[in-house]
């Protein structure tokens, strides 16, 4: 439903900015399986092109549930730290 919400919202800023809080909330809140990650992914991707701050909400859920699915369960905080681009002590000047 906040799909079809979404893009029916396209020229009203206020109620997108009202939708990305709820869509936020109730992603957090619900228990998702692997087999939603493509309706999420789709939420993720409206509020990631609308720069709404809610679309790091909506990642760290698909990454647990992708970490899940891989049967390894790794927290948001330990994805990124994983996934940042560290220096190697041999790139220094």
């Amino acid at each position: 439903m906040f799909l079809q919400v979404w893009d029916n919202a396209q020229d009203l800023p206020r109620l997108q900015n009202d939708l990305a809080k709820k869509i936020a909330v109730v992603t957090r809140l619900v228990s998702w399986q692997s087999q939603d990650i493509d309706v999420i992914q789709r939420h993720y991707n409206n509020l990631k092109a609308g720069n709404f701050p809610q679309a790091d909400t909506v990642e760290s859920v698909i990454q647990d549930l992708r970490s899940t699915k891989r049967g390894v369960k790794i927290s948001p905080s330990d994805w990124k730290s994983r996934n940042q681009t560290k220096q190697s002590p041999l790139d220094k000047d």
